[in-house]
């Protein structure tokens, strides 16, 4: 569902431009979570946004659901492929529109038919009740408005998720529960995930295979089986096992 080939990222222009991410490549079967790890500015949520079509400035081959794309997504059947869930639910709703208006959103983009039924319908999927679509984000806990954007990811029905580090912001109490909701989607609805996260744990809990990166490169990749029995190859991979374990 997901391939990226040599996927180099830039930022910038002139002697300020940054090479961001540095051939990348990676890909995800139908069905799979992959997860990036690293620590913060090693090139996760650049590859992410390149992919996400949220960053044009990119080169290398990028292929979601076996069609090429180019960085700046002028096929409109591009756009629907992927969506992608936001690390902070506080910043990613419109504090002014309604939650049944911002998951109707990219429905009333696309023309779709049926709104009301669909808000409805996503609303279940996510666990809240229908009377929800009505109040603000002001009246909802953090928990709850990530739901909300989960279910604004899935209203065009897109086949890939991309998931920002979705719970880092949330408390530890509903964490797991955020997590849990994205398994039962990914079973139920047949969805692929690509998942940037610096939790080890998060990782081991969602992922099929993940890719550890450092200094914009994926230094390795493994299995969650080999993540869980501590069989890594690389230094920096072990240094991430590590803190995570003593924290």
């Amino acid at each position: 569902m997901i391939e990226v080939e040599d996927l180099q990222v830039f930022y910038g222009e002139g002697r300020d431009r940054f090479h961001a991410v540095r051939d990348v490549s990676f890909r995800v079967e139908k069905g799979e979570t992959y997860g990036l790890v690293g620590e913060s500015g090693s090139g996760k949520s650049s590859v992410l946004n390149a992919i996400a079509g949220r960053h044009s400035d990119w080169t290398g081959t990028v292929r979601l659901a076996g069609a090429e794309v180019d960085p700046r997504r002028r096929n409109p059947a591009d756009r629907q492929k992927v969506q992608i869930v936001f690390q902070d639910p506080f910043g990613a709703i419109h504090p002014k529109h309604t939650i049944g208006g911002t998951i109707a959103e990219p429905l009333a983009i696309n023309r779709r038919q049926n709104r009301g039924e669909t808000v409805d319908a996503l609303l279940r999927q996510v666990g809240l009740p229908g009377r929800f679509r009505y109040r603000y984000p002001h009246q909802i806990s953090g928990g709850q408005r990530q739901r909300v954007s989960i279910a604004r990811a899935l209203a065009l029905q897109s086949p890939i998720l991309l998931l920002d580090e979705p719970t880092s912001a949330l408390d530890v109490s509903v964490q797991a529960e955020i997590l849990n909701l994205l398994q039962d989607l990914r079973r139920d609805q047949g969805l692929t995930y690509l998942m940037v996260t610096h939790d080890i744990g998060v990782v081991g809990h969602m992922c099929d295979r993940i890719g550890v990166m450092k200094d914009g490169r994926i230094v390795e990749e493994l299995t969650k089986a080999q993540l869980v029995r501590g069989e890594t190859a690389h230094p920096f991979t072990r240094e991430l096992l590590s803190e995570s374990l003593l924290g």
